[in-house]
């Protein structure tokens, strides 16, 4: 039965052939320049989608409509199933053979590779010109189908089977489809083969000749190319020079099809030349072997706007074009070089900086999904491997933040991973700064790297691209600067290329810290204003500047303990820290380290790490007896009981010197206070405030007086509270101080310095009555006299008094003023003085 054609009629019934096809001047779209120019120099960069439209990508249905918007094939393989412009059939029973023509493109192309009928791809065998038909045969329709193409060469004659076998259509020689490529296919009918009518074809082709300048040696290139000669053009996968294209306008024979009108002079030649060669370049893949960098293939729509053309084509290649006033530059996906090294200091006021260290969650990405077309799917829109990192949703607090990207004009799955990655690890680089810079920056343009060291941010030789620039009347330059480095475009097949069918996670795009690196511990001495001296710990580790890292917390410990004191970093950038606040002397100490972020994530204390084995803290050092010169009195020149005296004496000024150093403290702040109130009030000013408690003729009071005073000697002030008991004071606290020295009197019957001990306080040292009742200065020797402190190098020239010794299990005692020994039961008796040897058993 032959082939039963009429439900397409309607379809093509006013179309006349190719000659429709030739007036491409008709479809002319609307060229001049797309961008605006708000800002000297901004910058076009990719853009996440959801899923492709129409007039993006691949062309895998059968399109009706001859008329329809202009159709730009690129790349090197590039596969679309065309628009269905010409039927005819024709044979002894009139329908014995059917012809079918496929618009694929409305400029010359390359060659015909391959394509698929009903899924299942064409063998294409030799070139039969021997009976009714011509064209190539199909090994999977041996007798029944034969496929002519015709790339569209504006020279190319029309079809001779077309012209031969029409059929009341006024199909001629003249309907040459000049400008048009198109695939003639004749098929002859065979019920075997053709089970289920006509198939659906899919044709795999080479996309459009295009001008590739660096092939023009006219204009520094190397080869015969010229623009404007179309018959020099060749095929191209290069996305950077299928933009360029765009940018000057597609033309056949001379005459505007699609893109824009932008004049070379405003393409720089050595941005694009640099751009397009980096496309050029070979990548190692994981299975052996390589492919080129960056390659796109697809179909350009004609009504598709200039923008969303550019950054498709840019998407493809990871890449960015800056606008500066028309002057377009583009930079392929690839780490650049800086253009200049910049400090805090070219910025004309720092104050001034917008600085955003860190993305706000609605703009935050940790896992980047996309598709490409994929060959092996009939270029079908296929999923790339998802680049999850677990790490980067940790930092961003447990939630995935995903992105979807559909890179319309890649065929590589590899490409594809490529692209997916760098765009994931750029989204990691947080940093966004503004500010004015100085004329010597004018030369910056959207889209330049640059280097900046940082004292006041903390970072050295950090990478920044220009996202946006102006330039204002006076040389200063406006800037708007996002952080970038050369990690990310650094690509290493054997761990960054996924297993399409067995994907795993990624790890951190932005390099986010786990812990500190770089721990140093030492012990130091801090000087006091006198002969005091603290013993303290000072660390150094590596500057941290990832912005989610707020402050750290640093844990020590005395070396062989388990119990740790805490202290928080808030300038993690510094790289050093010392205290003295817990640190005591003659100790050997160790210190670990641990980040702070925001938001909270997953992070590891570094290991305990030490002083080194001869480091030591040294001990707190107390001025004693100032009046007294360094080494006019020694040892040997003191009674034991001075000796013993002054080194109990020596501790409790030890004792001393810490609680002074506390009243030290409040007195500064109470002389803080004084020295405020006294700018508040007028000379020799006296604020007075005092409380009274009355009963049975009995009266209690407290009187604090604050004065601020201007006598003949110069200024001075005092501060002192009384407490009086019927009049008469029995307590006094005086501060008085002038410009010469300040003076802190107590009248007290009983001074008492205490320490808590667990259940209230525990009387340490006191003036006046004691514990047992008498008068005097007591202390308690189990607080400031320390085991082993006393030796006996100290006493061993001096004599001791009255001093005795009772052994620990009081069985005897020895005296050492009567120089006697007696046992505690009176039983033995040994008196060196008296002569006495008293033995009994």
């Amino acid at each position: 039965m032959p082939f039963l054609v009429p439900a397409l009629a309607p379809i093509v019934a006013e179309a006349v052939g190719l000659g429709s096809l030739g007036l491409i001047g008709q479809g002319i779209v609307g060229v001049g320049l797309s961008f605006g120019v708000s800002y000297l120099s901004k910058q076009l960069q990719p853009k996440s989608t959801t899923s492709a439209t129409a007039t993006r990508g691949m062309q895998l249905s059968l399109s009706y409509q001859p008329n329809g918007a202009r159709q730009i094939p690129i790349g090197l393989k590039t596969a679309s199933a065309g628009t269905f412009t010409y039927h005819n059939v024709f044979g002894p029973n009139g329908n014995d053979y059917v012809e079918l023509v496929y618009r694929l493109g409305d400029l010359p192309c390359g060659s015909l590779i391959g394509g698929y009928a009903d899924g299942k791809p064409l063998t294409l065998g030799d070139f039969d010109d021997t009976g009714t038909v011509t064209g190539f045969t199909v090994a999977e329709y041996p007798g029944a189908m034969w496929v002519r193409f015709f790339n569209g060469d504006w020279s190319q004659s029309a079809d001779p089977d077309l012209v031969a076998h029409a059929t009341g259509t006024g199909y001629s020689s003249n309907n040459r489809g000049r400008g048009i490529c198109y695939v003639r296919v004749t098929m002859k009918y065979n019920a075997k083969l053709f089970k289920n009518g006509l198939p659906a074809f899919l044709w795999v082709f080479q996309g459009a000749k295009l001008y590739d300048w660096r092939q023009d040696s006219s204009v520094g290139g190397s080869g015969s190319q010229r623009w404007g000669v179309e018959s020099t053009y060749t095929v191209t996968g290069n996305p950077m020079v299928i933009s360029y294209n765009w940018y000057r306008g597609i033309t056949v024979n001379g005459k505007p099809l699609a893109g824009m009108n932008v004049p070379a002079d405003f393409l720089p030649y050595d941005a694009w030349t640099a751009a397009a060669n980096a496309c050029d370049e070979d990548v190692s893949l994981k299975v052996g072997g390589s492919e080129k960098r960056y390659r796109a293939a697809g179909i350009i729509s004609s009504d598709a706007d200039n923008v969303t053309v550019i950054r498709d084509l840019m998407t493809s290649c990871a890449a960015l074009v800056a606008d500066a006033s028309g002057i377009f530059k583009p930079y392929t996906g690839v780490s650049q070089s800086p253009v200049i090294d910049i400090t805090d200091a070219d910025f004309l006021a720092l104050d001034a900086i917008t600085y955003v260290p860190k993305k706000s969650r609605a703009s935050l990405v940790n896992s980047v999904f996309g598709s490409f077309n994929d060959p092996s799917q009939m270029y079908q829109s296929a999923a790339l491997p998802p680049r999850i990192s677990p790490d980067d949703i940790d930092a961003d607090g447990g939630v995935q933040l995903s992105q979807n990207y559909s890179l319309t004009y890649v065929p590589s799955q590899t490409q594809g991973q490529r692209v997916l990655e760098i765009l994931r690890r750029q989204e990691r680089h947080q940093r966004n700064i503004k500010g004015k810079l100085r004329p010597r920056c004018l030369r910056l343009e959207a889209g330049d790297w640059i280097s900046w060291t940082s004292a006041r941010y903390g970072f050295v030789a950090m990478l920044f691209r220009v996202v946006q620039v102006s330039v204002d009347r006076d040389g200063t330059v406006d800037v708007e600067l996002a952080e970038t480095s050369d990690t990310v475009f650094s690509w290493i097949p054997a761990t960054d290329e996924l297993d399409p069918h067995n994907p795993h996670s990624v790890g951190s795009g932005g390099e986010k810290l786990q812990t500190v690196t770089g721990l140093h511990v030492r012990a130091i001495v801090v000087q006091g204003d006198g002969q005091e001296q603290l013993p303290g710990i000072e660390i150094t580790y590596d500057p941290v500047t990832d912005a989610t890292v707020t402050g750290l917390m640093v844990e020590f410990r005395r070396v062989g303990d388990n119990l740790a004191i805490q202290r928080q970093i808030l300038t993690p950038g510094d790289g050093e820290y010392a205290w003295v606040e817990g640190v005591q002397g003659g100790l050997r100490y160790e210190v670990r380290v641990n980040l702070i972020t925001t938001p909270s994530r997953s992070t590891i204390f570094t290991a305990w790490t030490p002083m080194a084995l001869d480091s030591v803290t040294e001990p707190h050092v107390v001025s004693v007896a100032t009046t007294v010169p360094d080494g006019a009195i020694t040892p040997p020149k003191l009674s034991g009981q001075a000796l013993l005296e002054l080194q109990m004496g020596t501790a409790l000024a030890s004792l001393q010197g810490s609680v002074n150093a506390r009243i030290d403290t409040a007195m500064s702040s109470v002389r803080a206070a004084i020295s405020s109130l006294g700018e508040s009030m007028a000379k020799n000013t006296t604020l007075i405030r005092a409380v009274r408690a009355q009963s049975d003729g009995n009266s209690l009071g407290v009187t604090e007086v604050l004065e601020a005073l201007n006598g003949v000697s110069g200024l001075g002030a005092q501060w002192s509270v009384s407490i009086d008991n019927n009049g008469n004071v029995t307590g006094l606290v005086t501060l008085s101080g002038d410009q010469q020295y300040t003076q802190f009197s107590v009248l007290a019957d009983r001074i008492v310095f205490a320490l808590p001990d667990g259940t209230g306080a525990k009387q340490v040292f006191t003036v006046g009555t004691l514990p047992d009742g008498s008068k005097g200065v007591g202390i308690d020797a189990s607080q400031v006299i320390f085991n082993g402190s006393i030796k006996a190098k100290h006493i061993d020239t001096v004599s001791l008094g009255t001093i005795s010794i009772t052994d620990p299990n009081n069985t005897s005692t020895l005296n050492l003023a009567t120089m006697s020994w007696r046992s505690t039961d009176g039983k033995r008796v040994f008196d060196m003085k008296n002569g006495i040897l008293d033995w009994a058993f």
